[in-house]
């Protein structure tokens, strides 16, 4: 009976995802992909750090259940900030580049630029990092459509530099945010600050207890680096009533990914990133006590998607739901709650 329950639990986690309305079939699905990459790594690898990446030809391989194996030619090049450094990662972050009019009947049919979230380091333990934050993303999509979708993939890198040596690893596709600003009626905000008026307060309110929940620090709602648009690790889509919705992605700086190389932003008073910090606006603490309602209701999906993954092994699904009942024991204690969420918050407090 308790795994009937799991699967049911899990089914309504995918449909809050798949009912969704797509322009691709790409994301239509949660069943991992099988690609082949075959493209010049060796000079992708060098050149990452360029100050203007190189766009290197590659194919694209995989097989459809009807046409057989598709090959696609696409365009390849690293991508990202921290994970694109040699220091930090020997496989960097890719970005596909499709040819619209080629992959027109197929999977990838209606995609442009999308990013591919590969393992930073050859090896099992950076592997469960991949999965780790795909999971969290996941997360995200059974709390809200307004959310990034991803796909999981088996990926095998065939470099043509040399001798066609390949390597396997488990990876994931994050759709386009063009893609997701057209799925949310929305269009992309381009600005160097953002109000806290400005955005939608009770979507706002999840996305920061989205990101406590994960124990993610690394973000920032309103202002980014100098020299970038706003925001850090979130995309602001403006939708039809004007209201900005701050949509998150990159979590591997979190706590429910715990990569060995994440450490928290200078200045805050954590050591580690598996510490908990509310970094929310006062402003939107009003919309904290539905968003707790919403977090208390989508519980058993998100258990039930980590229970049901096959992609964790024991230990670190205990790991996982361990964290997470760390933070539902704040949302279920009220003096705790407002001692480590609602009083953390940040700005003014209203009145």
């Amino acid at each position: 009976m308790k795994h009937v329950c799991l699967f049911m639990l899990l089914a309504c986690a995918g449909n809050a995802v798949t009912n969704i309305s797509s322009a691709s079939p790409l994301f239509d699905s949660l069943e991992p992909l099988d690609i082949v990459i075959t493209a010049p790594f060796s000079q992708l690898r060098k050149g990452r750090e360029a100050e203007e990446l190189e766009e290197f030809a590659a194919i694209l391989g995989y097989q459809d259940a009807e046409a057989g194996e598709v090959r696609l030619d696409i365009k390849l090049r690293a991508r990202g900030n921290f994970r694109r450094s040699k220091d930090t990662c020997s496989f960097p972050p890719l970005r596909l580049n499709f040819a619209k009019k080629k992959s027109s009947n197929t999977l990838f049919k209606k995609q442009d630029k999308v990013k591919l979230v590969t393992q930073c380091q050859n090896s099992t333990q950076f592997e469960k990092l991949v999965v780790r934050e795909y999971l969290a993303y996941r997360t995200f999509n059974i709390l809200t459509d307004k959310s990034f979708k991803v796909r999981l993939v088996n990926a095998s890198y065939v470099n043509s530099d040399s001798g066609n040596k390949s390597i396997r690893h488990q990876a994931f596709l994050i759709e386009d945010k063009k893609r997701l600003a057209r799925r949310l009626d929305a269009v992309e905000h381009h600005a160097q600050e953002i109000g806290s008026s400005e955005v939608a307060s009770d979507y706002t309110a999840i996305v920061n207890l989205f990101e406590y929940m994960i124990g993610n620090t690394d973000w920032s709602m309103f202002i980014s680096r100098p020299g970038e648009e706003c925001c850090h690790n979130l995309v602001p889509l403006q939708n039809e009533d004007k209201q900005i919705l701050p949509v998150p992605y990159d979590f591997d700086f979190s706590g429910a990914v715990n990569a060995p190389y994440a450490l928290p932003p200078p200045g805050l008073k954590i050591r580690r990133v598996t510490q908990r910090l509310f970094r929310g606006r006062c402003a939107h603490n009003a919309g904290l006590d539905a968003a707790v309602q919403l977090f208390q209701e989508k519980k058993p999906a998100i258990y039930a998607l980590y229970e049901q993954s096959v992609e964790l092994d024991d230990k670190s699904r205990k790991k996982a739901l361990a964290y997470y009942d760390k933070f539902y024991a704040v949302l279920d204690d009220p003096k705790q709650f407002f001692k480590k969420v609602k009083d953390k918050c940040l700005g003014p407090r209203s009145s």
